[in-house]
């Protein structure tokens, strides 16, 4: 008579792995696949929440704020809109000493902007499409919007924001409003 094992073969164990394999690689395109597009919506809503910022300065330190970028690149700038500001000489003082806000940060890793008629193929987005933010050149930044001290923008504005693997979104910026529009692009970007 055979005493009862309790416990699982070799076979039975290599048979469940496989399976745990087989399913893990049917749901990991579906997973990072929609990384992409979550990238582009955080980048987006970046965007949004830094044209708020700006706008928000402009009024509070009652002096015009610009909004700059590196395009094709995922940098940002925030800063007064005097050339003191940009022509990097570090952080002047403002007027009766008080010091400016000043930001510089980056889009989500992965995340570019880009002009809506210049739009980059999204296959070539890497994750370090942000350069080192003490290395970015005072040449480099490109004006995209100046936030006035009444709460408007000196004219519209519009910028792409991409990732790798998704539909860029398209944002907007009414200058006398202020108001701030996202949407999904209607070019081909995939």
């Amino acid at each position: 008579m055979h005493a009862s094992r309790s416990g699982f073969t070799l076979l039975e164990l290599t048979v469940v792995l496989m399976v745990i394999v087989v399913l893990a690689a049917m749901t990991f395109p579906a997973l990072t696949g929609t990384q992409g597009e979550y990238r582009v919506q955080a980048a987006a809503d970046t965007v949004k929440g830094a044209w708020a910022s700006a706008r928000t300065y402009a009024m509070e330190h009652g002096r015009a704020y610009r909004f700059a970028i590196v395009p094709g690149k995922g940098n940002y700038r925030i800063a007064p809109d005097s050339p003191t500001y940009w022509s990097g000489g570090g952080s002047p003082s403002g007027e009766e000493g008080e010091l400016a806000t000043i930001v510089e940060a980056t889009l989500p890793t992965g995340c570019l902007f880009s002009p809506p008629e210049t739009l980059v193929d999204s296959s070539s987005i890497t994750d370090d499409s942000s350069l080192p933010l003490e290395g970015v050149s005072p040449e480099s930044w490109v004006t995209l919007a100046v936030f006035l001290p009444d709460g408007t923008a000196r004219e519209d504005a519009q910028i792409l924001v991409q990732a790798r693997a998704a539909r860029a979104i398209l944002l907007e910026l009414r200058s006398l409003t202020g108001a701030v529009t996202a949407r999904p692009f209607k070019g081909e970007n995939r």
